[in-house]
């Protein structure tokens, strides 16, 4: 069972994988996908194995626990590290969609899922590191019952 904070890390990374594989349909079915350069073929199917890579990552990652202060301090910065790194690119991608004018779902949804998917992947983050923290409820940050015991 997912704890609240993975849940939203999962959530958002999924939402993010959706707009891959939104964006990959498109390309494909108006005949950009291997048509444009060997190099941007390559650049829309690494980003899509590379949301679906973070995706398993955290899904393994998120079993772990701890109870032992030290490494619960060096686990809550890393969450909060990568909540910042979260909030910066949905920054990133929101100004670049911004910037640009959508019409339809199958448009609209590869230029925004990325970055809804990173705004609600940094309040898991942000959910985890309070949790972590000297007065959290609980000194585990494992996202599913039974986790892996974490190591030094």
């Amino acid at each position: 069972m997912l704890d609240r904070s993975s849940r939203y890390i999962v959530t958002g990374y999924t939402i993010t994988a959706l707009g891959a594989v939104v964006n990959l349909i498109n390309l494909w079915s108006g005949g950009a996908l291997w048509s444009q350069s060997s190099r941007y073929d390559v650049g829309v199917m690494a980003n899509l194995l590379a949301t679906f890579a973070v995706l398993g990552g955290w899904w393994f990652l998120g079993q772990l626990r701890t109870d032992e202060e030290r490494q619960r301090t060096i686990i809550r910065r890393g969450f909060f590290l990568f909540a910042v790194e979260q909030v910066l690119a949905a920054v990133q991608i929101s100004v670049f969609a911004a910037g640009t004018h959508t019409v339809g779902f199958r448009y609209f949804v590869p230029q925004w899922a990325p970055a809804l998917g990173s705004a609600v992947a940094a309040l898991g983050f942000l959910i985890g590191a309070a949790r972590l923290g000297p007065t959290g409820p609980d000194a585990s940050f494992a996202a599913v019952d039974g986790g892996v015991a974490a190591s030094e």
